[in-house]
Formats: C-alpha cells, sequence, structure tokens
C-alpha cells in the first residue's frame, strides 16, 4: 500500500504505510529505504538522515544510505557535510566505483578537477578490470570527460564523451556534456581562424540538443537552445515551433518566458 501512496504523490500518506512496516520488521533494511526515500519526497531531512545513519549502524558500505545523506546535503547546499559523507563513503568502500566515479564528479563541480582525475587514476589502477567498473564504464568515462572539460582540454574531453555516448546513446548527462565541450570545440577554432571547423563543431553541438531532445522534450532550456540552433541554421520555422513549445511549459520562469517571448518577436 506504501508503494501506491507514493506513486499517488501522497508522500505523508506512504511515509506513514512504511513506519507501521517498520515498526513491525525494524531491520528490515527495504522498509526502512522506503520510509526514508518518502520522508526525502516530503523534505522531511531530520527523519531522513535518522534512517539513513540507522541504516549504516547496520551496515557501513550500504550505497543507498549514503546516497540518500547527499541528497539531504544537496538539497540543504552544505558542501562541507556532503565531503564528510563521501569520506566515510570511501573509508568503509575503498573501491567503490560508484563512490570514486560521484566522489570525482562533486569535487569537479567545486573547482577542485585536479583532485577527481588523481580520484578517477586510482580508482582505474584498483578496479579496471572488476566487473562493476566495466558495469559504469559509461558514467566514468562521462565524469572523466567533464573533469578534461574543466581542466581545458576539449580534445581529450571530446574523445572521452564520445565513447560515452557510443555506450549510452540517449543518457541526457552525456548529451549535454558532449553540446558544451563541442561548443568550447568551436570557440578555440574560431579563435585560430579555423571558421570550416568551428562550423562541423557547432553541427555536433546541434545534433546532441537534437538527440537530448528526444529524451527531454520539456525541458525548457533545451527548447531554447535547440530553436538557437535552427536559428543558426536558417531553419526559422522550426525555431518558432521550438520557441511556442517553450511558452506553454507550465513551469517556465518569467525570465525565461520573457526571452522566449524576445526571440519570436524578433525571428517573426
Amino acid at each position: 500500500m506504501g508503494e501506491v501512496e507514493t506513486n499517488r504523490a501522497d508522500h505523508a500518506k506512504a511515509a506513514r504505510y512504511y513506519e507501521e512496516a517498520v515498526k513491525a520488521n525494524p531491520t528490515h533494511t527495504g522498509f526502512v529505504l522506503a520510509l526514508a526515500r518518502s520522508r526525502l519526497a516530503g523534505k522531511d531531512y531530520t527523519g531522513v538522515e535518522r534512517l539513513a545513519e540507522q541504516i549504516l549502524g547496520g551496515d557501513a558500505t550500504s550505497q543507498p544510505a549514503y546516497e540518500l545523506l547527499l541528497k539531504i546535503y544537496e538539497a540543504t547546499e552544505d558542501v562541507a557535510k556532503q565531503e564528510r559523507v563521501y569520506e566515510r563513503w570511501l573509508k568503509a568502500t575503498p573501491n567503490s566505483v560508484a563512490a570514486v566515479n560521484n566522489y570525482a564528479y562533486f569535487l569537479t563541480r567545486h573547482d577542485r578537477a585536479r583532485e577527481a582525475l588523481k580520484q578517477m587514476e586510482i580508482l582505474k589502477r584498483r578496479a579496471k578490470d572488476s566487473p562493476k567498473y566495466q558495469f559504469y564504464l559509461p558514467q566514468l568515462l562521462d565524469t572523466e570527460g567533464w573533469i578534461q572539460h574543466e581542466l581545458g582540454d576539449y580534445a581529450r574531453a571530446r574523445d572521452l564523451l564520445e565513447q560515452a555516448r557510443r555506450l549510452r546513446p540517449k543518457n541526457p548527462d552525456v548529451l549535454k556534456h558532449v553540446r558544451l565541450v563541442y561548443l568550447k570545440l568551436r570557440e578555440e577554432a574560431e579563435g585560430r581562424g579555423e571558421n570550416a571547423l568551428a562550423r562541423a563543431y557547432e553541427r555536433e553541438a546541434g545534433r546532441a540538443i537534437r538527440d537530448l531532445m528526444e529524451v527531454r522534450v520539456e525541458d525548457p532550456e533545451m527548447q531554447i537552445n535547440l530553436a538557437r540552433v535552427y536559428v543558426v541554421e536558417g531553419k526559422l520555422d522550426e525555431a518558432i515551433k521550438c520557441l511556442r513549445g517553450t511558452l506553454a511549459l507550465s513551469e517556465n520562469l518569467r525570465a525565461r518566458k520573457a526571452l522566449v517571448e524576445t526571440l519570436i518577436r524578433e525571428i517573426g
């Protein structure tokens, strides 16, 4: 019944059902996790923290428990606590591919790309032949590619991200990173006066946007970026269609809506 209520987005009711399940089976990790996730959806961060720590008290290697703690501290923007969670997780499972990959991405997002690259290199030495490493390979390539992007090696970043794309052609994060690295390569080519190459990179960035739209059709930012691609290509009817679609999205911010309306006026 708890699952049904969760699907109805009635997180408070779902939490009550799972509370009863946990009372009856206090050591059942699945019930505790379900209760924690219901409370996370309801933004009861104190309750989630307590339940995650309860799980870790019985199993210090529990990936779902660490991920719950990270979601709390991401929501509250507590960077120091996020890092402490990663330190605990890596101490408990130093060869965890998921822990190292996620920590490396965390470091990259906080302007510590060289530290992130070091973490990835250590992981590669320790675990590259393990089944889990191969399972997570697309995510690892994406993370390492983004690290190289942040370090300014855009050619290397492209190679890694294209490998990730071949393995996960519809992954939104990979496609977003692919687009951004091609835009950087375009800038470099323009700076060298290699305009034909710059246009080729622009086309690749546009292709990534189109692929991304197949999996994230209702993303206003992507709709706007795709419209810009169409404008560059001279496909104004397609650009207007994208922009009008963006206006129809109910959760569009006022500033973004104003931008879209302006672009429609300029094109039309």
